[in-house]
């Protein structure tokens, strides 16, 4: 099912764990694997996940919306590419609506690694990625960073990002955040 709606090969090479007596139901998976997109074709997946652990809140979805108590990941390997006629492994190939994610109270990402290269750009990063964040009374508590080295072009490039919680993401609010990044004699604070 998850397959026909993405348009892409999702395989679940290791264990299925689902508990769903509770008001926060919990699937646990290991071994998640997500292909490219239809259009991009190849064998690399988009991304493969250790281990992801979710929890959902039951009478939100009871109502029909769904709301994402807590995510955790861990071991997230992500290749997102880019080919230079544009086509993308990421993208589902026509004109896409914006995507709606649901409501994430908590979002944990260990040991996430992206290799991105965009041949479109001549662009290339590999970098680690972590988040710790929580929702909670007057704020978000946590942090997001990416961290990585590529090149633009040929020239070699640094890449520091640190942001407030992915959580705090709003459509029409300033996300707070730092990048710094270097190419050359070309630093960007």
């Amino acid at each position: 099912v998850a397959s026909r709606m993405t348009h892409r090969t999702i395989a679940l090479r290791g264990a299925l764990d689902v508990d769903v007596l509770s008001t926060t139901p919990r699937v646990r998976v290991e071994g998640l694997v997500i292909g490219p997109s239809a259009p991009y074709g190849g064998a690399a997946p988009l991304a493969e996940i250790a281990e992801a652990d979710v929890r959902v809140r039951l009478w939100p979805l009871l109502l029909g919306r769904l709301e994402i108590a807590a995510l955790d990941v861990r071991g997230v390997e992500v290749q997102a590419r880019r080919r230079a006629d544009g086509v993308a492994n990421w993208s589902s190939g026509g004109r896409e609506k914006p995507l709606r994610l649901p409501l994430i109270q908590r979002l944990s990402v260990e040991d996430g690694h992206l290799d991105f290269v965009d041949a479109r750009r001549g662009l290339s990063i590999d970098a680690t990625m972590s988040t710790a964040e929580e929702l909670g009374g007057e704020g978000h508590v946590g942090r997001f960073s990416l961290v990585g080295a590529g090149a633009r072009n040929g020239r070699k490039l640094t890449l520091t990002f640190t942001g407030a919680p992915l959580v705090n993401v709003r459509r029409y609010r300033p996300y707070a955040f730092v990048l710094e990044t270097q190419m050359g004699a070309t630093r960007l604070v």
